[in-house]
């Protein structure tokens, strides 16, 4: 009898780690989009559109990912300029994807200039609030601004470390065995 409960106890333990295991997966697995915004989302609206016209979409809401170029803190508020990539399917920015340029973020208070430092892959969403013209390298570009209501900075991912036994070896150096 004392044997049957030391099994029962152990299967019970082992199926609690993984439920829980199986729970934090989840949830590091999805995107954590407040729903009230996700509903006001326009899912027809593309970046490309928003980029050639941003007056027309004034108000509207849009989710956006990509990398971090620039960061610009005033007393009131940061202004975050963003090269715009493809979300997944988990709203997480693609960084090997297609750009269709970039946008500026606008958020009331104050981020971190080496937290949120450039190269850093982030998700943003807020509402269209109108657009910048700068005059760069003697072209005009014209950044749609949007005002963040929420964002989601993505954790870097140290580069894979191979540990010094093993070196990876170059086509140039693989041995062909005929």
């Amino acid at each position: 009898m004392a044997r049957r409960n030391q099994i029962m106890k152990k299967l019970l333990y082992f199926f609690f780690l993984v439920y829980f295991g199986l729970g934090c997966g989840r949830l590091s697995f999805f995107s954590k989009i407040p729903s009230y915004f996700r509903e006001e989302i326009d899912p027809g609206l593309t970046f490309s559109e928003l980029r050639k016209e941003p007056k027309a979409y004034m108000e509207k809401k849009v989710l956006l990912g990509g990398v971090i170029t620039e960061i610009q803190n005033n007393p009131l508020e940061t202004e975050l300029r963003i090269l715009q990539k493809p979300l997944d399917q988990r709203n997480i920015p693609i960084e090997k994807g297609y750009t269709s340029g970039q946008f500026i973020a606008v958020y009331k208070g104050y981020l971190d200039r080496l937290v949120y430092a450039p190269g850093r892959l982030i998700t943003i969403g807020g509402k269209v609030i109108g657009q910048k013209i700068k005059d760069e390298y003697g072209r005009i570009y014209t950044y749609p601004v949007i005002m963040i209501d929420f964002l989601q900075l993505r954790p870097v991912q140290a580069p894979y470390f191979y540990p010094p036994w093993f070196e990876p070896k170059t086509g140039e150096e693989i041995d062909v065995p005929f």
